[in-house]
């Protein structure tokens, strides 16, 4: 009885601060000081974050652990199989992609439907920002990796996931300092794309959370 009490409390606990722990797991994955070989890792982590927090959404979970197992199963061809690192890691970024719009949506769907503003909303809101971060990151390395040479800049080739990260949250943040050009043609596509989009998502939320802010603070001088 008592561990039925404890997982229910630990549920509810879960629904209730689901998006500051993705917060944390997905700044654990921009930000975290690791050694190279834990890299790989980092990913899996966010996504088996996004099965547990989302796991009453049960078309949403079956969603997430079905990418889940698709990467761990690429991680494992590459090892046993010799799998060619290009594909892998195509497959990866795809499959890394679709994960990060799929949760995005969701932070979306949720910003729109809530009617008070809290701590649980405004990291809501920094998990969508962040999220759009890394889909730009892995679609500039999936573009880089078929056409080398697409991004100038990008230094050493270990380091160029973390690069392109940087150049995504630079873009979005329209910093524009110029260390990193786009060159080739689908390169500046993508980085015109994720700009617009990025734009948009800043503005529309924007304007969604202070909405919703002066309607609470309405309701709550009008009681």
């Amino acid at each position: 009885m008592n561990n039925v009490s404890m997982h229910t409390k630990t549920r509810k606990y879960i629904e209730k601060r689901k998006y500051e722990i993705l917060l944390l797991s997905l700044l654990l994955l921009m930000f975290g000081v690791r050694p190279s070989f834990i890299n790989p890792f980092l990913p899996i982590q966010v996504m088996i974050t996004g099965a547990i927090i989302f796991y009453s959404r049960k078309f949403l979970w079956y969603l997430i652990a079905g990418l889940l197992t698709v990467t761990i199963a690429l991680f494992i061809a590459s090892d046993i199989f010799h799998f060619k690192a290009i594909n892998n890691r195509s497959l990866l970024g795809i499959t890394f992609i679709i994960y990060f719009v799929i949760i995005t949506v969701e932070v979306f769907r949720r910003i729109l439907i809530v009617e008070k503003i809290s701590p649980e909303i405004i990291s809501a809101v920094l998990c969508g920002f962040i999220m759009l971060c890394f889909i730009g990151c892995f679609l500039f390395d999936f573009i880089e990796t078929y056409t080398p040479g697409s991004f100038s800049g990008l230094g050493e080739s270990k380091r160029k996931l973390n690069t392109l990260l940087y150049f995504s949250v630079s873009n979005l943040l329209t910093l524009g300092f110029g260390d990193i050009l786009p060159i080739s043609f689908f390169a500046k596509k993508s980085v015109m794309f994720l700009g617009l989009v990025g734009h948009f998502y800043t503005v529309f939320v924007t304007a969604i959370i202070i909405g919703k802010y002066i309607n609470q603070g309405k309701k709550i001088y009008k009681e």
